[in-house]
């Protein structure tokens, strides 16, 4: 499987130098290399990273690196997009700075023996997820990956010293916490913008900056998250979770669910019936 082929990448074989898998300098996928057992040798901007067992290395999207392993090299590599730290119940200023400290530039961090065996953890349960997960892979994929960077982040914070939100991630936090309390109500831009005492305009340009993504984006997702959820776990039809959404109209929640969610909800319905058997 290729790893630009899915938001998810996750290898945990061994490597030679010649083929161990890199994203491209115009990825926009995030990187984390976890190093076992070996050595690994990464050459970034003229500087020269080297992993041994328990070290982790974390770049950002078109921060080009050239990496070097012995032949018994054995770990993990994680490739994952930005917003699966931006989704509402999860996103908070202070984590929101966390990850931007972690993926400023490239990094290797040397765990204690309390983290470590926790992210060993954390990646057996990401490579089991990712190779035998159930019809909600994406989400435990996102779940996990976030418990990653947070597990990490804190110990860049203890590292480090107070890692201080900007103003954009406070805005950004903010405008993430509203929304997972107040989709129901409110499903457009300029609600949420005039709240915070913002234009519109302002309120996309700083949530974009911050996660990668428009806040009109994060307001869809996260409708069709919940829709997906109320279909999980309460079983409800189309019509129930366009009332409990606040969608007035069925046939105006269809739609708006088949323009996000790349798929009409029944067929969604479907899907989740039939792997239900599996």
């Amino acid at each position: 499987m290729s790893p630009f082929n899915s938001p998810f990448f996750i290898e945990i074989q061994q490597h030679q130098a010649a083929n161990f898998p890199a994203p491209n300098a115009t990825s926009q996928l995030y990187e984390m290399i976890v190093v076992r057992t070996g050595t690994l040798v990464i050459t970034a901007y003229g500087r020269e990273f080297r992993l041994v067992d328990g070290a982790i290395f974390l770049c950002g999207p078109g921060q080009h690196h050239n990496i070097s392993t012995d032949p018994n090299i054995h770990g993990y590599l994680l490739l994952f997009p930005m917003d699966i730290f931006c989704e509402p119940a999860a996103a908070s200023p202070s984590g929101l700075a966390i990850v931007r400290e972690l993926v400023a530039g490239p990094v290797v961090l040397t765990l204690d023996e309390e983290t470590h065996q926790d992210m060993k953890l954390l990646l057996r349960l990401i490579v089991r997820e990712f190779h035998e997960g159930s019809f909600l892979r994406m989400e435990m994929l996102r779940l996990l990956c976030r418990w990653c960077l947070l597990r990490i982040g804190g110990r860049l914070v203890i590292q480090q010293g107070q890692i201080r939100p900007s103003h954009q991630e406070e805005v950004t936090g903010r405008f993430l916490e509203m929304l997972s309390k107040q989709m129901r109500e409110k499903k457009m831009v300029i609600e949420y913008a005039q709240e915070l005492s913002l234009t519109a305009s302002y309120l996309n340009y700083t949530v974009k900056k911050v996660t990668g993504y428009t806040a009109s984006y994060h307001i869809q997702q996260q409708i069709v998250r919940e829709a997906k959820r109320l279909a999980v776990m309460g079983g409800m039809s189309m019509k129930q979770v366009a009332y409990e959404l606040g969608f007035e109209d069925q046939s105006h929640f269809s739609k708006f669910f088949k323009n996000n969610a790349g798929a009409c909800y029944s067929q969604f319905v479907k899907e989740l019936s039939d792997k239900s058997y599996i």
